[in-house]
């Protein structure tokens, strides 16, 4: 019985380095075609803005020039403002793909804010 459960053992290792070792090379072989675009972000400002995107569970910044697009991959973005008493403001907005959306000074609100495009 020993033997076996041995065997066994053997195998799921056999099993896991091998199912390790294809998803090890299927991410290399991703990584090197270009990234799909997922969403394009419009900074409609006067000024270079930092906005973040969430990747995979993770957040990047990214810089957007004045009046410039990027194009973005991940599942949501935002953008925070620090107001005068030290406050921090942060909207948070789901993306789609294929969709556009905004960057903004809301003068209203007086902070920076998000949108989708008409």
């Amino acid at each position: 019985m020993m033997a076996h459960s041995k065997r066994s053992y053997a195998r799921c290792i056999l099993l896991v380095s091998a199912l390790l070792g294809g998803v090890e090379i299927s991410l290399s072989q991703a990584q090197q075609l270009p990234p799909t675009t997922l969403a394009v972000v419009r900074n409609e400002s006067a000024s270079s803005i930092s906005i973040e995107v969430q990747s995979g569970g993770a957040w990047q910044s990214v810089t957007i020039e004045p009046n410039k697009d990027t194009s973005l991959r991940g599942d949501r973005i935002r953008v925070s403002t620090t107001r005068d008493d030290k406050a921090i403001l942060t909207v948070d907005l789901a993306i789609q793909t294929g969709k556009k959306y905004r960057v903004f000074w809301n003068a209203q609100a007086s902070m920076w804010d998000l949108g989708g495009t008409a």
